[in-house]
């Protein structure tokens, strides 16, 4: 695991998800070269509908968007702090 002091790529993003007053959101920023240049928001929605889990799956969803926009990307730092989130992408489904 790489920490984010040790990056040096020159395009980093990072994603969250979070509940604030009832709601569930996300947020990513896109950082270049050290200086924050882009960013992207989401609201799903009320917490009796959603889950903070909910919230870091979209944020991870928003930052492959960010990187989608990007040209030239060789290599990009994406920081995401949820290992749950994490892990539910490792997923995959067999189809026979």
């Amino acid at each position: 695991m790489q920490d984010t002091e040790g990056a040096n790529e020159k395009i980093q993003i990072f994603m969250d998800g979070s509940g604030y007053q009832g709601g569930i959101g996300a947020a990513v920023i896109l950082w270049r070269r050290g200086k924050p240049e882009k960013v992207l928001r989401f609201h799903l929605g009320s917490q009796e509908h959603y889950m903070v889990f909910n919230g870091e799956q979209i944020g991870m969803l928003l930052g492959v968007e960010l990187l989608c926009r990007e040209h030239n990307a060789h290599s990009v730092y994406m920081g995401v702090n949820n290992q749950a989130a994490i892990r539910a992408t490792m997923t995959f489904f067999i189809v026979f």
